[in-house]
């Protein structure tokens, strides 16, 4: 079991593609709110089995799984991680490297989804596709007014302009952006293992427990 946040499954995407690797059946737990977008990240790897938790009975209905398939839980995150950034500490708890949730990272690709995906947030920003600000600022504390944004071409990642509800359909727009700015969330996991040479900007609001990979360009916010 480990922390159900879309973002800390993208972070962990590396160390369970690695470990069904190694193992027949890895038993993945997943919270309701999330397992569309994670069925679709695991539908090429036949070895994740996906656990579906309810919100508000997530443990009852772990510790019934776990007694009916006689299986022990494995927790990670939760123990020992001190002021380790988080995600890397999933992995120091296993002692596999960080380096794997980026270069062990897999999704499936849907290039005419992606595809239709742009040309609906294009429209929906009436926005010019040669200069593409992408802006992530929902997280599940809320949506903030994110600072040192100066362009008016800007497209929002949120779910009134997302047709297919699936994160993972986001990458060719990240790919093609000259700008992206992104709070601690999971679009924040997204963009760090998505090619792209748009200008990153990561806006530190909350005072994030996290090591990131890419250049990022930090806007600090009093905590």
């Amino acid at each position: 079991m480990t922390h159900l946040g879309l973002g800390d499954q993208i972070i962990l995407n590396g160390l369970v593609n690695h470990l069904s690797d190694k193992f027949k059946k890895i038993h993945l737990t997943v919270h309701t709110n999330t397992i569309s977008n994670i069925e679709y990240l695991y539908s090429q790897n036949k070895n994740i089995k996906l656990i579906e938790l309810p919100k508000n009975n997530e443990l009852e209905t772990l510790e019934n799984y776990s007694l009916d398939n006689k299986l022990e839980i494995l927790q990670l995150g939760f123990n020992k991680v001190k002021k380790t950034p988080f995600n890397l500490a999933y992995y120091r708890q296993l002692k596999i490297p960080y380096s794997y949730s980026l270069n062990k990272y897999f999704k499936p690709e849907d290039i005419n989804k992606e595809k239709e995906l742009q040309v609906e947030l294009l429209n929906y920003y009436s926005a010019n596709p040669s200069q593409i600000v992408l802006i992530h600022n929902e997280s599940s504390k809320g949506t903030f007014e994110l600072k040192s944004i100066k362009s008016n071409n800007n497209i929002y990642v949120t779910k009134e302009s997302d047709i297919y509800s699936n994160l993972f359909l986001y990458s060719k727009i990240i790919s093609e952006a000259n700008e992206i700015h992104c709070l601690d969330s999971s679009f924040l996991h997204l963009v760090e293992r998505t090619n792209t040479d748009a200008k990153l900007y990561f806006h530190d609001l909350f005072g994030a427990s996290v090591r990131l990979s890419k250049n990022w360009y930090y806007v600090r916010y009093e905590h």
